[in-house]
C-alpha cells in the first residue's frame, strides 16, 4: 500500500511513527506498516511481538510544539576586527538576566570576524541573524549576517566549534531503579521484551508516576558480544563498554506496568542483556537556538592535494575551526536556516548522549576543508538521542548524515540531500551499535549503509547499527546487513 505525503510535516511528525513520506510510482509496499481504519499507522508484529518502532518522539519539544519566534532582547552590529569578546560579553549579559527576561540576541546584517569559540551556557538564549545572504554552492556570496571563524588553533585534537551551546548533565537516581521483567518465551528458559513496545513491566515496589523522566538502561553481557561476533575483532568489544540508556517519559502507570512516551529500540532478550528503569534529574540547558546565519572558516589555501575520485584538487588544511554549531548536554533546542563553508568537520554537531530533542532544519554545508579521512567531514552528526535533522543539504562530505558510537534512538534524518562526496564514502550509522535510526527520504550521491564494519576504522568499528530504517531513500548503492536475531535492519521503498 503506497504511503502518501501530506502537504506539510504535521506538528507531531507521524509517519513510520515519524513523518509521512512520498511514495513514488516505483516505491515498494510493505505489510509491516499500514494505515488502519482510523487513518493512523498500524505496525505489524512478528511472533515475538517485535515491530517497526514508532520514530515520532524526536525533535524540539518531542514534536509537540512549533519552534518559537523568541522576542529580541538585545541587538548588536559588526565592527572591524575580532568581535568575539564583545559578542561573548553580550551573551553573558543576557544569561545573567532572570530566565523570563532572556531571549534572542539579534545580529544585524554584516560580517563578524570571531577568533575563538562563543559559548552559550544558560537556558533561553537564541542567536539570530538577518539571514544567510546570497551564499550558494557556487561561492560565499554577500549579504546577511556572516560569522567568520578566524582562529587557526583548530586541529584534530582541538576541534573548535564557532558556537558551543553547553549545559550540565544528567544525574541518575539509583534508589529508584527497578529491573524490567520480560515475558517468558514459550518452551524456552529466557524472557523477552520486544522491539517497538512502549509498555514495560517492572519489579514491585517502584515509585514511578506519570510525568517522571526515566532512563531505560540496557546492560549487555558477554553472550551478546559473542552473538554479534565482536569478540573476534583485533580490538574486541567488551560488554561493560556497551551499557547505554534511552531517555523516556512515563505517560501511564497501571500497577507494575509502565507506559513510556517512546518505544524500546533494542529488544531485551535475557540471554544477552538485562534492563532497568530509573528516574533522573537534569541540569541541561533548554530553549536555545541559532538562526539565520552564514558561517565561514578561514583556512590555509596553500595546502592542497589531488585525491578525490575525479582527480580534483581540494584544500586539506586543518588548523582552523571544525564545527559551526555544537550542542552539548542541551535539550529542546534548534538550529535553523544556517549555511556553513570551509569547516573541517560539519555544520551542526549534536555532541553527546545527553543532547536530546534538538531540531536541525534547513541547514546547508558547502566545501569542507580537511583531510579526507576519519573524524572529518561529518556534515550533520548525531551522538545524542531523540533528535531530528530535516530539509538539509550537504556537499563534499564523507559522512553527511551520520550517528556515532552507542547512540540510542530514536533519531531521524528526514528529507535531506547529500551531494558530490569527496571520496567513496557513506551516510548511515557509522560504528559501534547505534540503535534506532530512521532515514526518511534521504537522497545521496554516497552509499547509504548499515552494516558490520568489522575491523574498519579506528579501533574496530564492528556493527554500525541495528533497528535502522531506510524509508524511501535514494543512494548510489546500499549495504544492509541484518545482525543476528533478534536484531534487525530494514530498507523499504529504497
Amino acid at each position: 500500500m503506497p504511503l502518501r505525503i501530506p502537504e506539510k510535516i504535521t506538528r507531531l511528525l507521524r509517519l513510520l511513527g515519524c513523518i509521512a513520506l512520498a511514495a513514488t510510482a516505483t516505491a515498494q509496499t510493505t505489510t509491516l506498516v499500514q494505515y488502519g481504519p482510523d487513518g493512523k499507522l498500524q505496525y505489524q508484529a512478528n511472533s515475538r511481538g517485535d515491530k517497526i518502532p514508532d520514530f515520532s518522539g524526536v525533535g524540539y519539544m518531542n514534536g509537540e510544539a512549533e519552534i518559537p519566534t523568541v522576542p529580541v532582547v538585545r541587538t548588536i552590529s559588526a565592527v572591524s576586527g575580532d568581535n568575539r569578546a564583545r559578542i561573548q560579553a553580550l551573551i553573558d549579559e543576557v544569561e545573567a538576566l532572570p530566565l523570563a527576561q532572556r531571549g534572542a540576541i539579534y545580529f544585524s546584517a554584516g560580517t563578524y570576524e570571531i577568533n575563538g569559540t562563543l559559548t552559550v551556557e544558560a537556558s533561553g538564549i537564541v542567536l539570530r541573524g538577518a539571514g544567510t545572504g546570497t551564499s550558494s554552492e557556487n561561492g560565499p556570496g554577500t549579504g546577511g549576517t556572516r560569522f567568520i571563524a578566524t582562529s587557526t588553533a583548530g586541529s584534530s585534537s582541538n576541534k573548535q566549534a564557532l558556537i558551543r551551546i553547553s549545559g550540565g548533565g544528567i544525574t541518575l537516581n539509583t534508589s529508584t531503579s527497578k529491573g524490567i521483567v520480560g515475558q517468558t518465551v514459550s518452551g524456552q528458559n529466557y524472557t523477552y521484551v520486544p522491539l517497538g513496545t512502549k509498555q514495560f513491566t517492572v519489579q514491585s515496589g517502584h515509585t514511578f508516576q506519570v510525568g517522571d523522566w526515566v532512563r531505560l538502561t540496557h546492560t549487555p553481557n558477554n553472550a551478546w558480544i559473542q552473538l554479534l561476533g565482536m569478540d573476534d575483532l583485533s580490538d574486541p568489544w567488551t560488554a561493560g563498554e556497551y551499557e547505554y540508556y534511552m531517555e523516556r517519559k512515563v505517560v501511564a502507570v497501571s500497577g507494575n506496568l509502565i507506559t513510556l512516551d517512546a518505544p524500546n529500540m533494542d529488544p531485551i532478550d535475557s540471554r544477552y542483556a538485562t534492563a532497568a528503569l530509573a528516574k533522573f534529574t537534569s541540569t541541561r540547558i533548554e530553549q536555545c537556538g541559532v538562526e539565520n546565519i552564514y558561517f565561514e572558516s578561514v583556512y590555509n589555501a596553500s595546502e592542497t592535494m589531488v585525491y578525490d575520485k575525479d582527480d580534483r584538487e581540494y584544500f586539506i588544511d586543518e588548523n582552523h575551526a571544525w564545527t559551526a554549531v555544537e550542542f552539548y548536554s542541551a535539550k529542546n533546542g534548534w538550529a535553523k536556516n544556517l549555511h556553513s563553508r570551509y569547516f573541517a568537520y560539519g555544520c551542526v554537531y549534536l555532541a553527546n548522549v545527553d543532547t536530546a530533542f534538538i531540531t536541525v532544519d534547513n541547514c546547508k554545508v558547502y566545501a569542507p576543508v580537511s583531510m579526507p579521512q576519519g573524524g572529518r567531514r561529518y556534515s550533520f552528526s548525531i551522538e545524542g538521542q531523540r533528535n531530528l535533522v530535516m530539509n538539509c543539504w550537504a556537499q563534499r562530505g564523507r559522512h553527511d548524515y551520520v550517528t556515532g558510537s552507542r547512540t540510542p534512538g530514536p533519531n531521524v534524518f528526514y528529507n535531506s540531500i547529500g551531494s558530490d562526496p569527496v571520496i567513496d564514502c557513506d551516510s548511515g550509522p557509522h560504528h559501534r551499535w547505534t540503535s534506532g535510526s530512521l532515514y526518511d527520504r534521504v537522497w545521496t550521491d554516497m552509499d547509504l549503509n548499515v552494516q558490520n564494519r568489522l575491523m574498519s576504522g579506528t579501533a574496530n568499528h564492528g556493527w554500525a547499527g541495528a533497528q535502522t530504517m531506510f524509508w524511501n531513500c535514494r543512494s548510489r548503492k546500499t549495504i544492509l546487513h541484518n545482525p543476528p536475531a533478534p536484531f534487525v535492519n530494514w530498507a523499504i521503498g529504497h
